[in-house]
């Protein structure tokens, strides 16, 4: 069977329906589309990343209404810089999984998972790092990706514990947690108990679910929130209202 590199994105579509990632990412039978609120949110991040790395002035924000809001957010990071902290963005962090840092483009198995962080900020004072994750849209929360960033960064920074922000440009909205990584690897060989106790215990679970799928080739079609729009001829018809 094909062989992945893991991701935020693959594992939620795994998390919400197995069948999905069978399809989108083994099979390949869905083809790419992007929609219009992707395309909005892939062309302010870029301008997020370029002001982070050559400040405001260097961009012109293309939209009136949350302006403010992309330009405090912006603010906020030059006052890390100015306090000592390292700053870099759009990070591409890779692990095998072991503990090591593999580059974005390395094959599995070598890599095992990767995620691009859009703000990571380390400072030699503070064991903790910083993550900022720009977001358009209606404030939601999913700490699936937070946990993937920081599991991909540790073999780079060597720290098990992050602050963590979405910061959403529509509405100035920040949410903000904190990460801390009780279980450094993600192929880990602690014993079940204490994985069982981890704050890590739902990731882990996922990953272990996902391998039994594909070691047993079973790929079960999951009715979610995400039916109505989802392309996948559905053996259970979730989607048959489309």
């Amino acid at each position: 069977m094909r062989e992945i590199v893991y991701s935020p994105s693959n594992l939620k579509v795994y998390r919400d329906c197995p069948y999905k990632f069978y399809q989108q990412y083994i099979q390949k039978t869905i083809p790419f589309e992007q929609s219009p609120a992707a395309a909005r949110g892939e062309k302010l991040h870029s301008l997020m990343e370029a002001a982070v790395k050559h400040g405001w002035n260097s961009i012109q924000w293309p939209e009136v209404e949350n302006l403010q809001h992309a330009k405090g957010f912006i603010e906020a990071v030059d006052r890390l810089k100015a306090s000592g902290w390292s700053v870099q963005a759009e990070l591409q962090a890779a692990t095998d999984g072991l503990g090591n840092v593999t580059d974005w483009w390395d094959k599995p198995p070598q890599n095992f998972i990767r995620s691009k962080v859009d703000v990571c900020a380390t400072h030699p004072d503070h064991d903790h790092g910083i993550i900022i994750d720009w977001k358009t849209g209606k404030p939601w929360d999913d700490e699936l990706q937070l946990q993937v960033n920081a599991w991909c960064l540790y073999p780079t920074t060597r720290l098990k514990k992050y602050q963590v922000m979405f910061a959403y440009l529509d509405s100035g909205v920040v949410r903000n947690y904190e990460v801390e990584l009780d279980i450094l690897c993600p192929k880990t060989t602690e014993p079940p108990e204490k994985i069982g106790q981890s704050k890590l215990y739902n990731l882990l679970e996922l990953l272990d679910r996902l391998t039994v799928s594909r070691n047993t080739d079973t790929w079960e079609a999951t009715k979610n929130k995400f039916c109505n729009w989802c392309p996948v001829d559905c053996p259970k018809g979730h989607n048959k209202q489309r």
